[in-house]
């Protein structure tokens, strides 16, 4: 069955012709993809190196990705309309500070707490917090 998901995933690439700037997560598999986060190109890789696309891919090629800590998928499908749960949204503090955000900035970007928000909410306000890093 086929999907959409928002992923966040790090930057690879020195930008060059022979090694453009692109998602990591496309090093390892192959479809397409739309940039949300929208960063400049002058501007990459950013600190964090993180950003979120949104993808449209197999449930079984998902689940993969699901599984590889290098990734996280913020929702998936209809999910995007749901809360998570607490455990769910330590575990996305928990990927942030893995990618080098500190908790001031983890908090900056999504809060302490899903507080009620959706998980396409919550992907909102990562988005806005890492465009806010360029202007």
């Amino acid at each position: 069955m086929i999907v959409f998901a928002d992923i966040i995933t790090p930057w690879t690439g020195d930008g060059t012709e022979d090694d453009p700037n692109r998602p990591r997560l496309m090093d390892n598999y192959r479809f397409g993809f739309t940039d949300k986060t929208g960063q400049p190109s002058g501007a990459l890789p950013p600190q964090p190196n993180i950003f979120v696309i949104n993808v449209k891919v197999e449930d079984t090629v998902l689940a993969q990705i699901d599984a590889d800590a290098e990734y996280y998928v913020l929702w998936e499908g209809d999910e995007q309309d749901a809360s998570p749960g607490a455990q769910e949204f330590g575990q996305l503090r928990a990927y942030l500070g893995q990618q080098g955000m500190d908790q001031e900035d983890i908090n900056a970007a999504i809060g302490q707490s899903a507080n009620g928000r959706t998980r396409l909410e919550i992907t909102d306000d990562l988005i806005t917090w890492l465009k806010s890093l360029h202007l």
